[in-house]
């Protein structure tokens, strides 16, 4: 099996999550600092980031890879990935179903994406899906560190997996083991005062009912196989995905291009002039 990835750097780490948070909050718009601002990040915050040289962000549909000033013989040899859109707020109602898809999306070292670009092809060291469902902020992304050179083919299995999860209804054994791991993951939650203390001031934050916290085990336990198929289909985004991968733009610039069309901005969250291109 390939050597995995290695891990990325704290700059590297850093720019992808100031990405991320205006992702979210610009609701994929022009990218400007003041929506860095916006996003929650400091002045400091956001020098910190910039300085590492890495910077990018997406537009609809639109691809974008970052430039680097880093010298040849220091340019990373690893980057990141992440592909997702915006999906449900806290009061869904799909918010149970959701959370059973994402276990087994990309939750855990027994999700698919894991086995798929982790143990099977050995293209990264971590590899999984989240989602944010708050009350302003709410999307869902997966996210991967992977060498350079299978940038391509690991974006392709993770897309692949996204598409899987939307046309194929979950076998009965993963369901089940999805539902139990997220059961036993939410008691083992209420060991401590401050996750009990957590889940009342959710129910009164989003005006749940008062036995919401009672429920939740029995509201996991109850998601069906329809249900799950029908979030993947509502919410995993494939014809809407937005991607925003940080590395070294000369290696991956036209590997991105089979994806979509590529926009490129440098540090200053300016786009940089004459290479746009897609397919």
């Amino acid at each position: 099996m390939p050597e995995p990835a290695s891990p990325p750097t704290e700059a590297m780490t850093s720019t992808a999550d100031a990405a991320l948070a205006v992702l979210a909050s610009s609701q994929f718009g022009a990218f400007s600092r003041e929506q860095v601002f916006q996003a929650g990040l400091s002045r400091g915050q956001m020098i910190d980031r910039l300085a590492s040289g890495l910077w990018v962000l997406i537009h609809p549909k639109v691809m974008i890879a970052a430039t680097t000033p880093l010298s040849t013989a220091t340019r990373a040899v690893a980057g990141l990935l992440y592909a997702g859109n915006r999906a449900i707020d806290r009061n869904s109602p799909d918010y149970f179903p959701f959370s059973v898809m994402n276990r087994v999306l990309g939750s855990g070292p027994a999700s698919r994406l894991f086995l798929n670009l982790r143990e099977d092809k050995g293209y990264t060291y971590g590899v999984g899906s989240n989602f944010v469902a708050s009350r302003f902020n709410h999307h869902f992304s997966a996210s991967t560190s992977v060498r350079t050179e299978v940038t391509g083919p690991a974006l392709e299995e993770l897309l692949k997996e996204f598409r899987d999860i939307r046309d194929r209804p979950v076998p009965a054994e993963e369901m089940a083991n999805a539902r139990r791991a997220l059961v036993a993951t939410w008691a083992l939650s209420l060991e401590q005062p401050a996750g009990i203390l957590n889940g009342r001031l959710v129910a009164r934050e989003y005006g749940f009912p008062d036995d919401y916290q009672d429920k939740f085990g029995d509201n996991l336990m109850k998601v069906t196989t329809e249900q799950v198929q029908a979030v993947a289909r509502k919410y995993v985004p494939v014809d809407n995905v937005q991607i925003v991968a940080v590395g070294d733009a000369a290696k991956i610039r036209d590997v991105l291009k089979k994806f979509g069309p590529v926009e490129e901005y440098n540090a200053e969250g300016q786009k940089v002039a004459g290479l746009s291109a897609g397919p």
